[in-house]
């Protein structure tokens, strides 16, 4: 940890990050750090030696900040840039973890799985973000992240979990057009009501 951060002992959320991605948190001179500090009132302090982050609430800070802090720490961790998690300052957004090794009988097996939740030069992956539009990345080919509003990020996990479970594509992506559809008429229906513009 850094100067003034031994021993701290204030209530917060410690998390494991990579070294590879603590760097990542860090930012060059320490920016993106101060970004999500910003962002989310607390502060973030650093273990590099052992790995993890701690995270702390600041003056200002609610229960809720500090649950989105330890959400943008995961999501970095995993694979996010820091802009993407940034956005879970929205108190619409949230951030989820699918595992696929839980849909893997083996290693073999995992390997064809993330291939398919990638699909051919990025194919599926890009008609998913696009469809539901999220935010999406598939980390070391065990781990698909997602952050969007409550009801997309559902609608990609579902696309995610058929193509996990062996679903075909063309029915994956049916599946996607369908919700897409309802996604607009809902944000149209919002609109007309005064609620949101429309896309």
């Amino acid at each position: 940890m850094g100067a003034g951060e031994k021993g701290y002992t204030g209530v917060g959320g410690v998390l494991p990050v990579s070294l590879e991605r603590i760097g990542v948190i860090i930012g060059k001179n320490g920016s993106n750090k101060e970004r999500l500090e910003k962002a989310f009132r607390v502060k973030i302090f650093v273990d590099s030696e052992n790995c993890f982050v701690k995270i702390v609430p600041g003056p200002d800070a609610s229960p809720l900040d500090v649950l989105k802090a330890q959400n943008a720490v995961r999501a970095i961790a995993h694979g996010f840039s820091v802009d993407d998690a940034l956005l879970l300052t929205d108190d619409n957004y949230l951030f989820d973890l699918i595992d696929i090794r839980d849909y893997a009988r083996n290693e073999n097996e995992l390997k064809r799985i993330v291939g398919r939740v990638i699909g051919e030069r990025g194919k599926t992956k890009r008609i998913i973000q696009e469809l539901a539009k999220v935010r999406m990345v598939v980390f070391r080919n065990r781990f698909v992240g997602l952050i969007g509003p409550y009801e997309n990020v559902t609608i990609a996990r579902q696309a995610v979990e058929m193509i996990c479970q062996g679903a075909p594509h063309r029915a994956v992506y049916r599946f996607l057009r369908l919700k897409h559809g309802e996604l607009k008429r809902r944000s149209f229906i919002l609109w007309e009501g005064g609620s949101l513009k429309p896309e």
